[in-house]
């Protein structure tokens, strides 16, 4: 057996591991994802979102691809002046780890209305998902 072959596994398995932002066109693949109206919880508000990284279930589009071998680590939220930009993060499937993900942590946000966009690895791509009110 060639002896680098364990040392080329131990070195790109936990690149492989690390968690990565996902593109829109990805997200599309898999279902897209869609959001729902801000709850405010006590860390402050959430915005509940479907999207789910297997690609067994719509969201805002007809999924054309499978996937089981990623989770849905986290959503990241950025507010800025009166837009939302969200990204899904994902990292490999695993024991106690899900392919839908969680609803995005917006903090503590000013009361008005903003637009919510995917902006996926390319800050530049941003696609517009839609818009919430955040109540007085």
């Amino acid at each position: 057996m060639n002896k680098t072959l364990p040392l080329l596994v131990a070195t790109l398995l936990p690149m492989l591991a690390q968690a990565q932002p996902e593109t829109w066109e990805f997200m599309r693949s898999v279902g897209g994802l869609a959001i729902g109206q801000p709850q405010r919880q006590e860390q402050g508000w959430v915005l509940p979102v479907r999207a789910d990284l297997s690609g067994l279930q719509a969201s805002s589009e007809t999924p054309h691809a499978l996937n089981s071998a990623l989770a849905c680590e986290r959503i990241d939220a950025v507010v800025a002046r009166s837009g939302i930009f969200l990204t899904v993060i994902s990292g490999l499937a695993g024991p106690g780890r899900s392919s839908r993900c969680p609803a995005a942590s917006l903090g503590a946000v000013g009361a008005g209305r903003y637009a919510v966009f995917y902006r996926g690895g390319d800050a530049a791509a941003q696609v517009r998902l839609g818009e919430i009110d955040i109540p007085p």
